[in-house]
């Protein structure tokens, strides 16, 4: 396939075809009509014309502008053994299509040291490209090109792609094409000559590594690394995807105890569904636990909707890691998708804190929190088990099981908890009940001791239907009657005036 309309040219294909990529990125026509046959057998082509470049203007909006590519070949890709795609030398929407699409990237690299910094740019290119949208996306390999023998450059830039890219650069090298020279060529002298000009006033002797001027050719030295190098601009080792492979489905096992806990029906048949119809777009983490046993860091939801859909084969990444490392990667992961409950989250920072023997600050450090909102996370823990239930239903917030710690005994904030659900409080509505159940705890004082005093207290808040606080201090005092909003204030009054 054609992005530029050179290769079009070079095939021999009309470069007016009616049908050509600029149509199959635009999606006004399956790619299925664009393709030719050339006179090449088993080749065939998707031309381009010079309308190919108003493109990217076109799809500045378009939804999916980076996948246009990979979806429009989707359909004929089993159909051929190899599918080619010559990409434009600028790192533009077309060039992010076809490295979005390709399974493989071949890099034409010209001798030259301004060719470094591209292949600098482009190499960043298909980093960001790997992390974000085409996490397969591998370096088939580097071509030299517009290679001169006879210039120390193309061979300084030969050594240090060669070092930098171990087993990348093909061994093919293609060479630069110059005129032939015109008027007489430079030839070495015969050695007999060369040892009576050498003898001339004037004239070098022998070279170093050849005593006696005998004609043989000295050994070139090692030529200075050219500038700092190609590792100061690309870094200390090429792409490489040996991490990375589709691994069957069975062969991966949940990791125990993992952040993790509850995993919604209705949300992972949905995520299955999308699978179906897209495949999974983002590998799966996984580390090698006891025995090699590939064990998952985060993607357990993509694992188990995988599975719905059918899928026999996931992708994955398979990252070096102890099974603490391990579980610190995937409370890290969960948090930063904000996909585990507070709970959840609560617990996984608690048994990284016994496993790592780590201080909340270092806690806080290592997963990029603010110590406060460590503390308050934790102290989730204190609530009565019958409430932390309540939590991970739904039927209470975050904010609300907060407010209810401050009630302090685990009774009270039981009660309280069912109160909240009750008459859905909110959480200033819930904060607000606290106080009032607290501040009535403190007034009462030593009347609470008296079982009548307790029976009146049940009796009001049963006819009330909300919080009654008795003030008593000898024999003077007040009744108050507690309400959350304005609707149960309203209620109140209609009840006490009757």
């Amino acid at each position: 396939m054609s992005c530029p309309p050179n290769a079009t040219s070079g095939l021999g294909l009309p470069r007016r075809a009616p049908t050509s990529s600029y149509e199959v990125l635009l999606g006004t026509s399956p790619i299925g009509d664009a393709i030719l046959s050339t006179e090449l057998p088993h080749l065939q082509a998707i031309p381009a014309r010079p309308d190919l470049a108003a493109v990217e203007v076109e799809l500045v909006d378009a939804q999916r502008r980076e996948l246009r590519l990979k979806d429009a070949l989707a359909p004929i890709r089993k159909r051929f053994d190899f599918v080619l795609v010559d990409c434009p030398p600028s790192l533009g929407l077309l060039t992010v299509n076809a490295l979005c699409a390709a399974d493989a990237v071949l890099v034409p690299m010209q001798c030259e040291y301004y060719a470094l910094e591209g292949l600098t740019h482009l190499m960043d290119t298909i980093g960001r490209l790997r992390a974000d949208l085409n996490p397969g996306l591998d370096l088939e390999g580097v071509l030299l090109t517009m290679f001169d023998a006879r210039n120390s450059l193309s061979h300084q830039v030969e050594e240090e792609a060669r070092g930098h890219f171990a087993g990348k650069v093909f061994r093919t090298v293609i060479p630069q094409e110059r005129a032939p020279f015109r008027g007489a060529l430079a030839r070495q002298a015969r050695p007999a000559v060369r040892r009576r000009l050498e003898r001339q006033p004037g004239l070098p002797g022998a070279r170093e590594g050849d005593p006696g001027g005998r004609g043989r050719m000295t050994t070139p030295t090692k030529r200075r690394a050219l500038g700092r190098g190609l590792e100061s601009l690309l870094g200390a080792a090429p792409l490489a995807r040996k991490d990375y492979f589709q691994c069957p489905i069975e062969d991966l096992a949940p990791q125990a105890k993992q952040p993790r806990q509850h995993f919604d029906d209705a949300s992972l048949d949905e995520l299955a569904a999308s699978i179906r119809e897209h495949g999974i777009l983002q590998p799966i983490v996984a580390y090698r636990g006891e025995g090699g046993k590939l064990v998952i860091v985060a993607g357990e939801r993509r694992w188990r909707a995988a599975q719905r859909a059918g899928l026999h084969e996931v992708p994955i990444v398979v990252r070096d890691a102890s099974p603490p490392d391990a579980f610190e990667l995937a409370l890290v992961e969960n948090l930063q998708r904000e996909d585990l409950g507070p709970l959840e989250a609560a617990e996984a920072m608690q048994r990284l804190l016994e496993m790592k023997g780590m201080t909340q600050e270092a806690l806080a450090a290592r997963i990029g929190k603010d110590r406060t909102t460590v503390t308050n996370t934790l102290r989730l823990l204190k609530l009565p088990a019958s409430v932390r239930l309540r939590v991970t239903k739904g039927e209470l917030s975050e904010g609300h099981a907060r407010a209810l710690l401050q009630a302090g005994s685990a009774d009270l904030i039981e009660r309280l908890a069912a109160i909240a659900v009750a008459r859905g409080l909110s959480v200033r509505g819930t904060e607000a009940l606290v106080r009032g159940a607290v501040t009535a705890k403190k007034g009462v004082g030593a009347k609470e001791a008296s079982a009548s005093f307790k029976d009146l207290l049940r009796r009001l808040e049963r006819s009330l239907g909300t919080r009654v606080r008795i003030v008593d201090r000898r024999g003077k005092g007040r009744i108050e009657v507690l309400f959350a909003s304005e609707d149960e204030r309203e209620r109140l009054i209609e009840r006490l005036l009757r």
